[in-house]
């Protein structure tokens, strides 16, 4: 009987001794954060695709509105109809503290907006934007590759 009361008080000591209060700073990652000003705020809608470019040491989500995600995730997707609208957002990367070998985003680097509209013609015309750091402001670049390889952007196969 002493022995199961001893283990008993050892084992309830152990739980106790083993509480560890994280604090919010650690459990929230605020130095990714988007600035709350940009013209699109991309956290309101889907996923498209991921990927990280390990020579940069960056990662980037695409994101796209209702229109863009019904069009990407079905079979046939050959390209974007008028009325999608695609946020690729750059992240500069850091270590996981919380998961060896890991890296999630540190900070916000910018964000690529690509629009779809229909012409008066008919044919669908893409408009192609770049944010940086916090401004609100398209930064002063008409890349046309860079639109083109946002638009090529395959879903990713997701269970």
């Amino acid at each position: 009987m002493k022995q199961l009361l001893l283990c008993g008080t050892l084992a309830l000591s152990l739980l106790a001794g083993c509480k560890h209060e994280v604090p919010d700073s650690e459990l929230f990652n605020t130095g990714a954060a988007l600035p709350e000003n940009l013209p699109v705020q991309p956290w309101q809608w889907k996923v498209i695709t991921s990927g990280i470019d390990p020579t940069q040491q960056t990662m980037s989500t695409l994101f796209g509105n209702d229109i863009a995600i019904a069009s990407a995730r079905t079979g046939a997707h050959t390209e974007y109809p008028a009325g999608s609208v695609l946020a690729l957002v750059t992240w500069t990367q850091q270590e996981d503290r919380h998961w060896f070998g890991a890296r999630i985003p540190k900070a916000y680097k910018s964000m690529e907006v690509v629009k779809l509209t229909a012409s008066p013609d008919g044919k669908t015309v893409s408009s192609y934007e770049r944010f940086e750091g916090s401004g609100t402001t398209p930064v002063a670049i008409a890349d046309d590759d860079r639109r083109e390889s946002i638009l090529l952007q395959r879903a990713s196969v997701m269970p």
